[in-house]
């Protein structure tokens, strides 16, 4: 049976609750890209905090070339906010303005003075991308089908640069904060749907009602002459209040065409009646 077919009882109300459904899917849809963007732009902006508190220090430390302060300096941080289950820097690198690694926070994953671009086609481009920094801006570089946001800052002071400071970011860590965004926000969903959709369903079968009465009793005129429709059924006067004025208007009209024409009926029968009395009497005469 298709959809377009249905009696307006099951129509308006299944109707409703789909663009009810649709539209809450899409608001929902909306949000959570938009909460997720902004998950994402609060982990950069963690890693801008960060990188303008280390910054200074790294620039001294660099310019005495005192690595094991460095190495303390980046990864002092990184055990902090770990151990409160915060942490979203998978790793943080130094590197000199020759694009090796000066220090980082996991050596296995960027041993010292190797070039940065070795260590993987994503560390080439951070590389590249840093050839072309100015001496104060800091970017941030995201790449297709990437695991990480990679978060640059130059390591300056008065105008010398003595290298670049990158905070290697991980965006599965978005991922706990979203889930748990996400589901909040369903369960809003879910709770105004439950309220909705038997208000929905209720309002459309107290309008569909009398149409429904309305077209079955449409049905019948010809046949014979249908009942009245009660003004109680629906009281309001809107078009479909009128609707039923008109009905009921027709039905009136209808009624007394009946009686109208009973009526001429039976005046036809006397005057045949007395025709036929009159034919006899002259006969009889």
């Amino acid at each position: 049976m298709n959809l377009f077919d249905m009696s307006f009882r099951y129509k308006i109300p299944v109707w409703g609750s789909i663009l009810m459904v649709v539209s809450a899917l899409a608001v929902s849809a909306s949000l959570m890209a938009g909460d997720y963007f902004e998950l994402k732009e609060d982990m950069v902006n963690d890693a801008e905090t960060l990188g303008r508190a280390l910054q200074p220090s790294l620039f001294a430390e660099m310019r005495h070339d005192n690595l094991w302060h460095a190495y303390e300096i980046i990864k002092a941080p990184l055990e902090d906010v770990a151990a409160h289950g915060t942490a979203k820097a998978e790793n943080v690198i130094v590197v000199d303005d020759a694009l090796r690694i000066f220090v980082a926070a996991h050596p296995k994953a960027a041993p010292m003075l190797t070039k940065l671009k070795s260590l993987g086609p994503e560390y080439a481009e951070v590389a590249e991308s840093i050839g072309t920094m100015g001496m104060e801006k800091s970017r941030t570089l995201e790449f297709p089908d990437s695991r990480h946001l990679y978060y640059i800052m130059p390591i300056t002071d008065h105008n010398v640069r003595l290298g670049s400071l990158i905070v290697v970011l991980e965006k599965a860590k978005v991922w706990p904060r979203f889930l748990a965004n996400a589901w909040h926000g369903l369960q809003g969903g879910l709770l105004i749907l439950a309220l909705l959709l038997p208000i929905n369903w209720y309002w459309g079968q107290r309008m569909t009602r009398p149409l429904v009465q309305l077209a079955s009793r449409m049905e019948a005129v010809g046949k014979r002459l249908p009942a009245d429709l009660d003004s109680r059924l629906y009281p309001h006067h809107d078009e479909l209040g009128k609707l039923f004025d008109v009905y009921n208007q027709m039905l009136a009209a209808l009624k007394t065409k009946d009686v109208m024409e009973q009526q001429m009926m039976q005046s036809e029968r006397l005057a045949a009646l007395g025709q036929l009395a009159a034919g006899v009497a002259h006969e009889i005469n």
